[in-house]
């Protein structure tokens, strides 16, 4: 074989690797519809905790998740697992005021009160 066959060769192979990969993020994104899909403007996690979220799920190439152009966006089951594996955030030792609900604490409210 030739080394002109065999550059070919391993190119091919590269897009074939690509191929699949995008063939994967398809079959994804048919799973969600993207009208369900949640920016970080409209997220309970917040837009910096969301953000956070969906750079870390792209890049471990879990589900869920996606960033067109400066929109970051997760699916409703994406939201859910953020939402239950959150941490509650520290207070200051001295911080004696009571805490706002956050987004967070109001979801888990309406949660419980569906849930009965």
């Amino acid at each position: 074989m030739s080394a002109l066959a065999t550059v070919l060769k391993a190119q091919a192979d590269a897009l074939e690797l690509q191929a699949q990969a995008l063939r994967a993020l398809a079959q994804d994104a048919a799973k969600c519809d993207p009208s369900e899909l949640i920016d970080q403007h409209a997220s309970p996690l917040g837009p910096r905790r969301h953000c956070t979220a969906v750079k870390r799920r792209v890049a471990k190439g879990q589900p869920g998740a996606s960033i067109v152009g400066r929109k970051h966006y997760l699916s409703p089951d994406a939201i859910q697992q953020e939402l239950s594996q959150a941490l509650p955030r520290k207070r200051s030792a001295n911080d004696t005021a009571p805490r706002k609900p956050t987004p967070v604490d109001e979801l888990d409210q309406k949660l419980k009160l569906l849930a009965g």
